[in-house]
């Protein structure tokens, strides 16, 4: 698989003249070092110093799809049919050592050549077209001082651009050809020239230095390849510029990702990184402007989700897509269910369904509608049809988000089976330590760009989450003593509380500026009991105090008037108004209370939910983005933002931090403090234990939809949870 404005899974095919001499085997070891270190899978084929070798190769290089040929040709001449082969392919073939003699220079379509001066004035070439005539202020990233190769390479370029009066170099600086030595002196360029607002593009005498100046010039907060033009010797061409410039999509800028086959690849990144873009990208939901996807050596344009399909390449999004009224064996089979004389046979299908489930460790009746079941099996089922359909690339966004322990080891064993088998997967994911759990390689993303790939056992956790946030993480919020309460009056109280069939009678007190969590696993009661509290699932039994007066909790209605919020686990269903704004999502609760009479004013309806997107980090291009085309975390950001507005006194949260990102993590706990400092009372429901730990003064276990032990404050750890869930 290969790049679109994501860049392809760099493969690079390398046809030596031999390896023979020791010159050229220590080239050859070299180019070995460098493609490990940065990800690249090398292709070398020996020549032996025989053409006809290294024209066979060039042309085994091109039925494999390879990104890119390097050749260090043996001979000048007779190279012309095979390179416009590799032309056709659109494979851009690199020269090495010397120059060959081919009329048509377009069909080694790169800078490098035996000809440093030539190399130069290709780039300058490409500028005079690229700006047409426009003024363009050029800054110049020069090798080591005195270096022949330097001084060619800016002669060749001043030569280009000698008749071009609207092209000017304002700056031109000496380095040594090194990374960071191009960002450094890049540096310099965009703080003498207005912040890099003067400077239109950026020539760089080796790529490793125009690397180093794109870093620069996207910590300046400008775009490669828009806000300032890059070019260099050992470029590449347009179609795979998107390596560099990141055109191709405004969501996806200088993405760079590649998949191997048979292997677990984590996509991480903070919520609008562009994760949920890239995988638009591959399946087919969105279409780039420019680049190539490639699968297995084939160059893939997916139309849209099931063609993508079609083509090997499955997904599982974090919001389950079936048919909730439909049975599971329906939701299985759909559009390829077993038929026979064009009727359906329902008892096969059903056997199948139970077989599959089964393979996978799930025992259900498969007959029963997918709404019956939790939002954690109806994941699975997803996951189980998805790999049902032999995908050769399987995404799984945010599988986990809603799988207890045991739940999440079967499918990392699952997973680990199907790598083994040569699946691909992309696993995207908020939880870092299942990635270390489960993954081979992590690649970044930030802000809509690649940051990095790293080896996931190379890669300390601590780097990594630098690398989602671009700083250090704060994690002051969670470092957390005691807190005093405001009162010894609960807010709240529930006495033999409790629904038949739903959850056992209860008994629960929650005080001003108190948060009480619930843990346990999946299906134990936690979602349960919110709802019951809520008037979702009215008690059938118990009685509730609300601030030592008798109350009667019937309706959501009910509880929000008597100043009880509830922000749910599942967004989606019970949560969101996707083709409403952000800012109508936010002020959706408050409005409520106030009643429709008494309208809450435009302004006002933009202060505070501008307010919220400060304090919450919500991404989203403005208040008015309809709150379905955010991130499944801004998604759920957003709805805690309308709970908070309305200053309840008691507030449910069920899994607050579900979906969100790591560095909104310290944030919204710090939110939850604030609140509590000024007398809210929560009741928090949680799968994160860590965080349950660093945010609540006692947690309430549940098991088997009744309430089984209460660990305060003194003696509250993650391992005193286990034990109590487990016991």
């Amino acid at each position: 698989m290969s790049s679109m404005a994501l860049a392809a899974p760099l493969t690079v095919g390398f046809s030596q003249v031999g390896s023979e001499s020791g010159w050229r085997a220590a080239e050859t070891n070299v180019a070995k070092s460098e493609a490990e270190k940065r990800g690249i899978t090398l292709k070398i084929a020996d020549g032996q110093q025989k053409q006809e070798n290294q024209i066979k190769a060039v042309r085994s290089f091109v039925a494999q799809g390879v990104d890119a040929i390097f050749i260090a040709p043996v001979v000048a001449t007779g190279w012309e049919p095979v390179l416009k082969e590799a032309k056709d392919a659109e494979i851009p073939v690199f020269l090495l050592d010397r120059s060959i003699d081919v009329k048509d220079k377009s069909l080694y379509m790169t800078t490098v050549t035996a000809d440093n001066i030539l190399e130069g004035k290709l780039i300058g070439d490409w500028l005079v077209k690229e700006v047409n005539g426009k003024p363009c202020n050029v800054v110049e990233l020069q090798g080591t001082v005195g270096a022949s190769v330097a001084i060619d390479r800016k002669k060749g370029f001043a030569e280009a651009i000698k008749n071009a009066p609207n092209i000017k170099i304002i700056r031109s600086q000496s380095g040594d050809f090194t990374r960071s030595k191009g960002k450094e002196v890049m540096e310099s360029f965009i703080k003498a020239e207005n912040n890099g607002k003067n400077i239109c593009m950026v020539y760089a005498h080796n790529d490793d230095m125009v690397i180093g100046a794109i870093q620069a010039i996207k910590e300046a907060g400008l775009k490669p390849g828009k806000d300032i033009l890059t070019g260099s010797i050992d470029g590449v061409p347009d179609i795979y510029k998107a390596m560099i410039d990141g055109e191709a999509n405004a969501t996806l800028d200088n993405v760079d990702f590649s998949l191997r086959r048979g292997e677990i690849m984590a996509l991480l990144g903070e919520n609008g990184a562009g994760k949920s873009t890239l995988i638009k990208a591959l399946t087919g939901v969105y279409h780039a402007d420019r680049g190539t996807i490639w699968l297995e050596d084939q160059a893939i344009s997916p139309k849209n989700t099931a063609h993508a399909q079609q083509l090997g390449i499955g997904t599982v999004y974090q919001e389950v897509n079936l048919l909730p009224n439909m049975s599971v064996a329906d939701n299985l089979f759909i559009g390829r269910e077993p038929k026979r004389f064009g009727l359906l046979r329902r008892k096969e299908m059903e056997k199948r369904a139970t077989e599959l489930m089964a393979s996978y460790g799930f025992s259900l009746d498969v007959r029963e509608p997918l709404n019956r079941f939790s939002v954690a099996m109806q994941q699975i089922v997803a996951i189980c049809r998805a790999i049902d359909l032999s995908a050769k690339v399987l995404i799984l966004d945010e599988p986990t988000a809603s799988l207890d322990t045991q739940e999440v080891e079967l499918l990392f064993g699952l997973m680990r089976q199907l790598r083994d088998r040569g699946v691909s997967l992309i696993f995207v994911t908020h939880f870092i330590d299942q990635v270390y759990q489960v993954s081979d390689r992590i690649t970044v993303l930030r802000n809509g760009s690649f940051v990095g790939c790293r080896e996931t056992r190379e890669l300390p956790q601590i780097e990594l989450v630098k690398m989602m946030l671009g700083r250090e993480l704060d994690t002051h919020a969670l470092q957390r003593a005691g807190r005093t309460l405001l009162s010894d009056k609960p807010v709240a109280a529930f006495k033999n509380y409790g629904k038949k069939g739903t959850i056992a009678p209860f008994d629960l007190e929650v005080r001003p500026g108190e948060i009480v969590g619930l843990a346990g696993l999946l299906g134990s009661g936690r979602t349960e009991t919110a709802e019951v509290i809520f008037g979702i699932k009215p008690a059938d039994s118990g009685t509730v105090l609300i601030k030592g007066k008798p109350q009667t909790l019937r309706s959501p209605h009910q509880a929000s008037v008597l100043g009880i919020g509830f922000c749910p686990e599942d967004r989606k269903t019970d949560g969101i108004i996707a083709a409403a704004s952000v800012r109508e999502n936010i002020i959706l609760a408050l409005q409520a209370q106030r009643g429709w009479l008494r309208p809450i004013s435009r302004k006002e309806q933009q202060e505070i939910a501008e307010r919220f997107i400060r304090q919450l980090g919500i991404r989203t291009p403005s208040t008015e983005q309809p709150i379905e085309f955010l991130s499944g975390g801004n998604q759920q950001k957003v709805l805690l933002s309308r709970w908070l507005l309305t200053r309840p006194q008691f507030l449910i949260l069920d899994e607050p931090t579900r979906g969100i990102d790591v560095g909104a993590h310290a944030e919204i706990i710090r939110l939850i403090e604030t609140l509590c400092a000024d007398g809210l009372a929560l009741l928090v429901i949680s799968s994160e234990l860590e965080e349950l730990v660093g945010y609540a003064d006692r947690v309430i276990i549940m098991r088997d939809r009744k309430q089984v032990a209460e660990i305060p404050l003194a003696e509250l750890s993650v391992p005193a949870i286990m034990n109590a869930i487990a016991a």
